[in-house]
């Protein structure tokens, strides 16, 4: 009687990107951005993580540029600077089988030039990665995120809508006065910061990279934005995007 063999099955594509995520363990922030005075984990962090792993399962990881988006923002100081959004295009492919997954992701720079794209670049190539193989980064998570709690606090969550007669005797939603500057020195109102961040999330940029754009436009913070520069920054950050908002 034959001897019957087993031979291993080859494993598909889905299953080696995977394997490569189990093995790709929670990444800190290793570098520090003493200028802005916020820590970050830098792309090469992530591309050495995953590099390997994927080569050593023959998986091969492309990434272009397909989308990129132009404007320019003013900062704090009154300058103007370069903001740059591209969409990043990876490609999984296995050189085994020809089996192929796509992926996209989207990341911002502001600078002079052609730094703000290189910049825009990076970050997408570094989100592309992140997404792709689920890698954690708590810091990241907007739940831990206490200054962005407050100014998304619990009163200014959305109220059942009211409702007033009109003249003729029809309820209709109760008209809502504009709304105003807690303090009245020019900068954007807590609508504004909410809407702000909800854009980005519609648009696919991550509240870190909000806050990181804020930062490059030299605020601290979304309350430190003057209602003038409001516009531009939300531009710059939502591209094409506002005119869905």
């Amino acid at each position: 009687m034959a001897e019957i063999v087993e031979t291993e099955r080859t494993k598909n594509l889905y299953e080696k990107l995977v394997e490569v995520g189990k093995e790709i363990d929670h990444l800190e922030k290793s570098r520090e951005n003493t200028a802005q005075n916020y820590k970050f984990v830098p792309y090469k962090a992530y591309a050495h993580a995953a590099r390997k792993k994927l080569y050593e399962r023959g998986v091969l990881l492309t990434i272009d540029f397909p989308e990129v988006q132009f404007s320019r923002v003013q900062t704090a100081k009154g300058a103007e600077l370069d903001v740059a959004r591209v969409k990043a295009r990876g490609i999984a492919l296995d050189s085994r089988t020809g089996e192929a997954i796509e992926r996209f992701a989207w990341g911002s720079g502001m600078d002079h030039g052609d730094k703000a794209v290189y910049k825009a670049e990076t970050g997408a190539m570094k989100y592309l990665l992140r997404g792709l193989f689920l890698i954690p980064d708590e810091a990241d998570d907007p739940e831990a995120d206490e200054k962005l709690d407050r100014e998304t606090a619990p009163e200014y969550v959305q109220q059942p809508q009211r409702l007033e007669k009109s003249q003729n005797g029809e309820e209709r939603p109760k008209r809502r006065k504009a709304a105003k500057s807690e303090n009245g020195d020019g900068k954007i109102t807590d609508d504004q910061r909410r809407r702000l961040f909800a854009i980005a999330r519609a648009a696919g940029v991550t509240d870190e990279q909000v806050k990181q754009a804020i930062r490059e436009a030299g605020f601290e913070s979304t309350a430190d934005i003057p209602v003038a520069a409001y516009n531009s920054l939300l531009k710059a950050i939502a591209g094409d995007k506002l005119a869905l908002a």
